[in-house]
């Protein structure tokens, strides 16, 4: 892997690698029991994540879905080409409002069917990754495991779990049900979103 420069984010010293041929799907919970401010956190984690990692069409691609009692993919992969641009979109969804119920299962499911798809950007021969953001369980632990291992099987994509704050922790099984394997790499918590930030020296070399 070549390297191509050292970065420091806080305390942490981050080591930014060679790009690689990776399509990224974002899911990020925005039900009630996250504040919009908390919210706000989860964008900026994904913003200061992006920056880091090389964007491109023979590069990686970066799409966003947002999920509650309903979900929508805020834009396709294929929709910003240049980091600028991506960036700027990832920042627009500050101010996001957030209200209802947790159905990450429906989330799952719809990036499964369609943010991976060629009419989203997909590309053939493209390393699939999904990155799910929560503050809670979802309603339903079963269908939303379910969907996760359909997921993984169908696309074979990896997939990392992160929770944030009390209602979630590194030792829950739905987080794990979710993950890829081993949990000790694809699953990470935080005690509440202001630290977010501290898992982006985490992340990102497992993303690049």
């Amino acid at each position: 892997m070549k390297f191509e420069g050292t970065v420091f984010v806080g305390c942490f010293v981050l080591v930014c690698v060679s790009a690689v041929y990776k399509d990224v799907v974002y899911v990020m919970d925005r039900s009630g029991s996250v504040k919009e401010a908390d919210f706000d956190e989860s964008v900026d984690f994904v913003y200061n994540v992006t920056e880091y990692l090389a964007i491109g069409t023979s590069e990686m691609q970066v799409s966003i879905v947002i999920f509650s009692s309903s979900h929508s993919e805020e834009f396709d992969l294929n929709d910003f080409t240049t980091k600028a641009d991506l960036l700027n979109a990832i920042k627009n969804l500050r101010g996001t409002r957030t209200t209802g119920k947790t159905y990450t299962y429906d989330a799952i499911d719809y990036v499964r069917e369609n943010s991976f798809s060629s009419a989203k950007g997909g590309r053939s021969g493209a390393n699939r990754t999904v990155v799910i953001l929560t503050d809670g369980l979802s309603n339903n632990f079963t269908r939303t495991v379910t969907a996760a291992d359909e997921l993984r099987a169908g696309l074979g994509a990896e997939v990392f779990a992160i929770g944030i704050g009390s209602t979630v922790s590194k030792s829950n099984d739905e987080l794990k049900g979710i993950a890829s394997d081993p949990d000790s790499y694809y699953v990470h918590y935080i005690d509440t979103f202001v630290y977010l930030c501290n898992l982006i020296p985490a992340l990102v070399p497992k993303l690049d």
